[in-house]
């Protein structure tokens, strides 16, 4: 084992002490590589520092990543293209909203289908100088494995897309998923989650999302009846067929240790009235719910609910609600612990703005 993997291994046994990070980094300057050290470095201060002096650190990150990211992310370049100017400035701006760097790349026509990422977009974010966060196809992970996580050996979130039917049992026998924390699976239509369900490496996993035309009760069903559920604190699950996949999901008692809740494409807006009404859903404190159907009644009744007190941040996107709603939500006395609020409507008017701006204050995020 060389030096380098040596302090690298030593990290990854203990990824919380900053100390051995800053002992890396004095051995990188003292091998010559003085621009990774200053990065790594950098990125441990982060946390440290006000709020007014970290964009002098955030520039100097990009521009150290728009330097030497093909040698830091070894071996994984091979998998990426060259980064075009379009993305740079998104992920800046995604690099600032997360406190931490993002890089994006993409493989094919991202810019001319810029509303959505395509099936070879590659997304990856660093934490504390090493790579935190990857999004990468099935194809990629399945082809690349040892060399994805010799690029991450620190890896603790991985996003898998374009997920089919013949991938998903190879997928989860990946034994290094046993560092995962976070794993969201974009799957085919039609897929089944058992491989999941039945992978014996996630037991550190604590933060769950699924993508899968359509979610139907019975996928639910599996899910909250199997030992993964026990582990979970955080839940993202999309698109479903009605609403009863969600009246399985708020009714199991293991829904009840959920504390960040995120529910994709509802079908109509039932399912908002069954979250709002559910027991379950009290150790809540982030809730994000996404349909276009949301209108005012769904909004006052999660003002209402007895059951969502301990919400701190609440999203509701691209709903079709107006000035009722958002009075609800800004007179409610059920709400005390709410700080952040995402609106996504178009029918709000200025004083419906207003009365949310009074409430929330910088706080409130509309679009």
């Amino acid at each position: 084992m060389t030096s380098d993997e040596k302090f690298i291994q030593a990290i990854v046994e203990k990824p919380d002490d900053d100390a051995l990070r800053m002992a890396y980094a004095d051995w990188l300057v003292d091998q010559g590589r003085a621009e990774r050290a200053e990065f790594l470095r950098a990125q441990c201060m982060l946390a440290h520092v006000p709020e007014a002096d970290r964009k002098a650190l955030y520039d100097r990150e990009q521009s150290l990543l728009d330097q030497h990211w093909r040698e830091w992310l070894h071996p994984l370049p091979s998998l990426l293209d060259p980064p075009r100017s379009f993305l740079h400035r998104l992920a800046g701006h995604i690099s600032r909203r997360l406190d931490r760097p993002v890089w994006l790349c993409s493989r094919s026509s991202w810019l001319e289908h810029s509303h959505r990422y395509d099936r070879e977009t590659f997304m990856i974010q660093f934490r504390r100088g090493f790579v935190d966060d990857l999004s990468l196809p099935a194809s990629a992970v399945l082809a690349h494995t040892e060399a994805v996580f010799r690029a991450a050996p620190l890896l603790r979130a991985l996003s898998v897309h374009s997920v089919g039917k013949c991938e998903f049992e190879p997928l989860m026998r990946i034994p290094q998923f046993a560092s995962l924390t976070y794993l969201h699976l974009s799957l085919d239509p039609g897929t089944t989650i058992d491989p999941l369900i039945r992978c014996p490496h996630l037991h550190v996993l604590r933060e769950l999302g699924l993508s899968l035309l359509f979610i139907d009760a019975g996928c639910v069903q599996a899910l909250v009846a199997s030992p993964l559920m026990n582990q979970l604190t955080r839940l993202a699950l999309g698109w479903f067929a009605g609403a009863e996949p969600v009246r399985t999901l708020v009714s199991a008692p293991t829904c009840r240790q959920i504390t960040g809740l995120r529910l994709s494409w509802l079908d109509g807006e039932e399912p908002v009235h069954i979250v709002a009404n559910a027991p379950n859903c009290c150790h809540l404190t982030r809730l994000d719910l996404w349909c276009g159907q949301i209108g005012d009644t769904g909004i006052e009744a999660i003002a209402r609910s007895p059951y969502l007190s301990n919400l701190e941040d609440l999203k509701f996107g691209f709903g079709r609600f107006g000035d009722a709603g958002a009075a609800a939500i800004a007179a409610s006395p059920n709400l005390p612990q709410l700080r952040s609020l995402h609106l996504g409507s178009r029918t709000l008017s200025e004083a419906g703005k207003k009365l949310l701006r009074d409430r929330f204050g910088d706080g409130v995020f509309l679009y």
